[in-house]
């Protein structure tokens, strides 16, 4: 099929201060033998012409000039909205254009469908490295939100990278954070660490940073709607903590049974198998049907 994805991946390329994850979803649309027209709305307001040639639409997230912009399309139109509705600013009659809506939102709007990703399997990876190369440290990387403070403060990793910690770290009693990170650093970072906590930003939603994290090594999680569907009942009440107190006590517990964090992470990382970008794709596009 001939697709037109809309996402800001020429603004943001690999070499940049950050990306988007709109790369690996085109790089899945190739893989599954599809024609890919990118429009990197951040760098051109007006859809690329011949827009009616198309075959499916896809934008993943976007902005409401650009909502409005695909919905006058004559071709099925799909969104993929990752963030909580309400975070940026939508009018929800927006996505009303679409023939599909998907989301990692939980509980997930009536008439969206939820469909949590991604990771990308020839780039999120655990390399392997000897032990020499991996640190104990617990190492957390994200962006501040009032949630992960307060889960964080009990917490307490060793390591912390991510934006909008600078005004607060020292009034928690968190050790003074790094940049962000992002790609190949990303990766190998996570790869140097022998645990990794994540903390979702707001309660009802599945991030992406989840699956990224398994891919290259034991992640402990908390508690969101969806970590069960995931990872199944039975390994999601090893991994994930619903309080800041279990969060502590869990990540203490893991720190002196290397066997067991090995074993715990075969699980994740099988469990994670069905959410790559590729999966994503292929499960969006079988809605076409």
């Amino acid at each position: 099929m001939k697709i037109l994805l809309a996402s800001p991946i020429y603004c943001s390329p690999w070499w940049g201060p950050w990306y988007d994850c709109g790369t690996f979803v085109m790089k899945a649309l190739h893989q599954l033998g599809h024609s890919v027209a990118v429009w990197d709305y951040r760098m051109d307001k007006n859809p690329p012409k011949g827009s009616h040639d198309y075959d499916l639409a896809i934008v993943w997230k976007g902005e409401k000039y650009v909502h409005q912009a695909v919905g006058m399309l004559k071709c099925p139109k799909f969104c993929y909205w990752p963030d909580k509705f309400g975070r940026a600013p939508l009018d929800e009659e927006d996505l009303k254009l679409y023939d599909k809506v998907f989301t990692c939102t939980r509980p997930t709007p009536e008439g969206m469908i939820w469909l949590p990703t991604g990771w990308d399997q020839d780039f999120h990876a655990n390399l392997h490295y000897p032990p020499e190369r991996r640190s104990s440290d617990v190492l957390f990387i994200g962006t501040k939100s009032e949630r992960k403070l307060r889960f964080l403060s009990e917490i307490k990793p060793d390591k912390i990278y991510g934006n909008g910690w600078e005004s607060s770290w020292n009034i928690a009693g968190l050790v003074p954070p790094r940049p962000a990170i992002y790609l190949q650093e990303f990766v190998h970072v996570l790869n140097q660490h022998h645990i990794v906590v994540n903390v979702h930003r707001d309660d009802d939603g599945f991030n992406s940073r989840v699956f990224e994290f398994v891919a290259c090594g034991f992640t402990l999680t908390d508690r969101v709607p969806g970590t069960e569907e995931v990872f199944g009942k039975e390994l999601a009440a090893k991994i994930s903590f619903e309080t800041p107190k279990q969060g502590k006590a869990m990540v203490e517990w893991y720190k002196t049974r290397p066997e067991l964090r090995e074993a715990l992470w075969q699980e994740e990382f099988k469990a994670i198998q069905p959410y790559t970008y590729k999966a994503a794709v292929e499960r969006m596009i079988s809605c076409l049907s």
